[in-house]
């Protein structure tokens, strides 16, 4: 077993964990170690890398974790999976935050991100490199907004959705649970859940049965 005291642990491995690693420590002062179960440590591109078997249970409960992934269902997953239940919320001194803005926990925001007034983030949801979340949204838990996306006031993100890089929503619109917004898409009216929708306009293509699983 590895002692692990005080450390932040990041949920995940590969190229995101690294990215969110940078932005978790700007100013040098955390001992950031990355983890997953042991049966994905072959994936594994971070280091120091140590599966979650290895980690003492009592580190793991005085030890603050956050995901690094995309995908809504293994970020839950891997909550679930994790003995800990202290999840720290990483802002990148980079991003705004508006004052009025309400924050979940396990929450990560990247550099260049913008959030706007009376916004509510749920619980581990992931706000990417220049996003734009403007007021009164809702982004509901374990959802991911991914680069460059652009979201107008008023809209409802439900929980376990994903938009798409450079992706736009436009104002007052209702985004289901579970759904997928491809990549630059721009949407113009609500997109119900369990979808999979893309284009310009947004218009769904595919029905999921459930928690997306794959990109």
């Amino acid at each position: 077993m590895t002692n692990l005291p005080n450390s932040l642990v990041i949920l995940g491995a590969g190229y995101q964990a690294l990215e969110t690693s940078e932005f978790a420590n700007e100013d040098n002062t955390r001992t950031i170690c990355f983890s997953t179960p042991s049966e994905f440590e072959n994936l594994a591109k971070a280091e120091p890398f140590i599966s979650y078997e290895d980690i003492e249970l009592s580190d793991k409960k005085t030890s603050q974790a956050v995901t690094a992934v995309a995908l809504p269902k293994i970020k839950r997953d891997l909550i679930e999976s994790w003995d800990g239940k202290n999840f720290a919320t990483i802002i990148s001194k980079c991003s705004y935050i508006a004052s009025s803005a309400e924050i979940g926990e396990g929450v990560t925001i990247a550099p260049g991100a913008v959030i706007s007034i009376d916004t509510k983030i749920g619980n581990h949801v992931t706000i990417n490199l220049g996003s734009t979340i403007s007021h009164g949204c809702i982004v509901g838990d374990y959802s991911t907004i991914s680069p460059g996306v652009n979201i107008a006031g008023n809209v409802d993100i439900g929980v376990g959705s994903i938009v798409g890089i450079g992706a736009t929503i436009l104002q007052n619109i209702k985004i289901g649970k579970n759904v997928y917004v491809g990549a630059g898409s721009v949407v113009t009216t609500d997109i119900p859940d369990n979808s999979l929708a893309y284009g310009v306009p947004c218009k769904v293509y595919k029905k999921f049965a459930g928690e997306i699983i794959e990109l």
